[in-house]
């Protein structure tokens, strides 16, 4: 970013109020990669800010950049979007809550990313219209770590590089993909997946999003994909993500209503 005035359409990933009025926003720009900045007087401003500096807010930014200094000054912000539909539905705003941490925990700041904002708005418009916010924060999720250089090999056993072939593979976080039987020996944390899961996932990789709307997945392969990925970020990443856990708890009581009612 350079000193002086910049202008840049961004993403808010989360807020923290600073002082009596003052809020510290972190963004992930268009153009500068993921940005932290002070709005100074946010909390009691009743026009500058209002309403544009919530997470998800998809907004045309300008700041103000001083070399040597952490935080940029956020001069002004115009609203583009706000996903209101998303943040009425519980699990849609927490698959979309997920996002935001994922790609805020795993991105530094100032380090452009060419397609992770591309990516994030994308997804975040299709979870404002469309159903499934599991696939598609599965398929969020895939992408991100194809982008960031983290893509799994999942073609054919990174040990001995037997291709799949139909039978039991193991997904390794440690290894960066797919383990066959005869190669799983010694080796801990090891996720079971079907060839098919292995196959969806290389797929999700490197398929353009604009044709993700065709992928379908059966519970099979939702479920081992999710458990091998959510390994994955949680080995590079050092924890499990708050906003995960949460998606474990609502997804807890959504099974426990099924069962009462027998759906």
């Amino acid at each position: 970013m350079n000193s002086g005035y910049n202008r840049t359409d961004a993403i808010v990933l989360n807020t923290t109020d600073y002082g009596e009025s003052d809020r510290i926003v972190t963004f992930f720009t268009a153009d500068y990669g993921k940005v932290a900045g002070i709005a100074k007087g946010a909390r009691r401003s009743k026009k500058r800010f209002v309403n544009k500096l919530e997470p998800f807010s998809h907004i045309t930014l300008t700041v103000f950049h001083k070399e040597g200094r952490q935080l940029v000054r956020i001069e002004e912000c115009r609203l583009i979007e706000n996903f209101h539909h998303l943040k009425e539905n519980l699990e849609k705003l927490a698959y979309g809550s997920y996002l935001l941490e994922l790609l805020g925990t795993m991105t530094r700041e100032g380090e452009e990313q060419e397609g992770l904002f591309t990516l994030l708005l994308a997804t975040l418009r299709v979870l404002e219209e469309a159903e499934e916010p599991e696939k598609w924060a599965l398929i969020f999720e895939t992408k991100l770590l194809s982008l960031l250089g983290y893509r799994p090999r999942l073609d054919r056993c990174v040990i001995c590089s037997r291709l799949t072939d139909g039978t039991k593979y193991y997904f390794s976080s440690h290894r960066g993909g797919a383990v066959c039987g005869g190669c799983r020996g010694g080796l801990s944390e090891l996720i079971p997946i079907s060839v098919g899961t292995a196959r969806f996932l290389d797929a999700v990789a490197s398929m353009e999003f604009s044709k993700m709307g065709r992928l379908i997945a059966n519970p099979v392969v939702m479920e081992e994909s999710t458990a091998a990925l959510r390994n994955f970020v949680r080995y590079y990443t050092g924890r499990d993500l708050k906003t995960r856990q949460f998606l474990d708890r609502i997804g807890g009581v959504d099974h426990e209503i099924r069962g009462r009612t027998g759906c």
